[in-house]
C-alpha cells in the first residue's frame, strides 16, 4: 500500500494505525481456509457459520500440518 501511494503521489506522507482485530478486515477466503485445515473459525464468524464449516469440512485437508497441541 505504502508504494502504491508513493508511486501516485511521492509528496504525500502515509501513516498507518492498527485498529483492534474486532474491527479489522475479515477475509472470507481465509476464514473458508482455516476452517478447510480443521482450524477453529469459532471466534472469528458467529456461531451458526462456524457449525456449518464443522459440516462442510467434516475432516482436515491432506497435508494440514499437525498442531503441536495433538
Amino acid at each position: 500500500m505504502h508504494h502504491l501511494n508513493r508511486r501516485l503521489a511521492p509528496d504525500v506522507e502515509t501513516m498507518y494505525l492498527m485498529s483492534s482485530p474486532q474491527y479489522s478486515f475479515l477475509s472470507s477466503s481465509g476464514v473458508k481456509e482455516i476452517a478447510s485445515f480443521g482450524g477453529s473459525v469459532e471466534s472469528l464468524v458467529p456461531g451458526p457459520v462456524a457449525e456449518r464449516f464443522t459440516r462442510l469440512y467434516p475432516r482436515p485437508q491432506e497435508g494440514t500440518p499437525i498442531s503441536p497441541r495433538e
